[in-house]
């Protein structure tokens, strides 16, 4: 089985990030192919260290978190919940090598926030040059450039742009970890301290939970969301496939998506052709499933995990289960 953290560390280059015309959010949308030609001497002098520098400060960061008063994790459900949080804010600071990695990065932020980052917020980012001219640091965030009379690319310095995902996430993605945690914060199991119980375990320790929140129900919806985003953005043999795949999202979305996703899969044909994986379309089907997925699979993970996070029940991972516990 692929770990969470074998799952997150993948860094994925199939992705063309070739854009041309029109951002309104149209995943049908007839694209170029993708040119190496602007920006690729800018693009090689933000290589390397300089970006590495610009991303989150870990060192600072655990500076402060190592000040953190030592005091007995009652609600270990939360803290595992924050440190969660703490990492997808690392990683957005950090910025993306290509428009799927922010794909993936999307699901896990909607699993991670319980619904919270609303899906219409991936789409619009998905489908903005502007915004991902920003969250990308490698060469490809020139191909999402507007470009001047010259054909130079309009586009922010390296540390103009790590500026700018500091401001996203203090406008976007902060508030809505605030607001998990606001719908989170009493359904968390307390465990407290009970002279009837002969265990000197205490509570579970946050760092040993896997299952964000410490729900299974939400790491079953994780790996099965994440999956299921895979295997759309790499396509597929078959139009049987295809077809099994709608059946396999519906579970993944708890049934969010269309209702009529099969039938516009199979009846438009220029959507089957872009999801099947034909030889010589690879760079605009890679365009086309990204868009596809941003658009018709995204929100409907988010509403998924919101509702299960409301409806899931607590378990703690480790051998002694028996724990006194209280719900306030």
């Amino acid at each position: 089985m692929t770990t969470d953290a074998t799952r997150r560390g993948v860094v994925d280059d199939s992705s063309t990030d070739a854009v041309d015309g029109d951002d309104s959010g149209d995943w049908r949308t007839e694209i170029d192919e993708p040119s190496t030609s602007a920006g690729s001497q800018a693009s090689r002098a933000e290589e390397g260290d300089v970006l590495a520098d610009l991303g989150f400060g870990e060192g600072e960061v655990r500076d402060l978190l190592d000040g953190l008063p030592e005091t007995p994790q009652l609600r270990p459900a939360l803290q595992k919940l924050t440190g969660d949080q703490l990492g997808l804010l690392r990683r957005f600071i950090d910025g993306f090598e290509n428009r799927r990695t922010f794909l993936l990065w999307c699901q896990d932020a909607a699993i991670h926030t319980l619904g919270r980052l609303d899906g219409d917020w991936m789409v619009e980012r998905a489908f903005s040059r502007l915004d991902l001219s920003v969250l990308l640091v490698s060469r490809r965030r020139f191909a999402w450039a507007d470009t001047d009379d010259d054909g130079n690319p309009k586009i922010l310095d390296a540390e103009s742009a790590a500026t700018a995902r500091r401001g996203v996430a203090a406008v976007d993605l902060l508030p809505a970890f605030v607001a998990s945690h606001r719908g989170f914060r009493w359904s968390a199991t307390e465990y407290v301290e009970d002279d009837r119980t002969e265990t000197d375990e205490g509570p579970p320790d946050p760092e040993e939970q896997d299952a964000p929140g410490m729900r299974p129900a939400l790491a079953e919806l994780d790996q099965r969301q994440d999956w299921a985003l895979r295997q759309v953005l790499d396509g597929f043999e078959s139009e049987d496939q295809m077809l099994a795949w709608v059946q396999q999202v519906t579970e993944a979305s708890y049934a969010e998506v269309p209702d009529d996703l099969a039938t516009r899969l199979y009846t438009e044909s220029h959507t089957r052709e872009m999801l099947l994986d034909r030889e010589g379309e690879r760079a605009r089907s890679w365009f086309f499933r990204e868009s596809f997925a941003a658009k018709e699979i995204l929100p409907a993970f988010a509403v998924a995990a919101r509702e299960v996070a409301d409806r899931s029940g607590e378990l703690a991972e480790r051998e002694n289960s028996e724990l006194p516990v209280r719900n306030l």
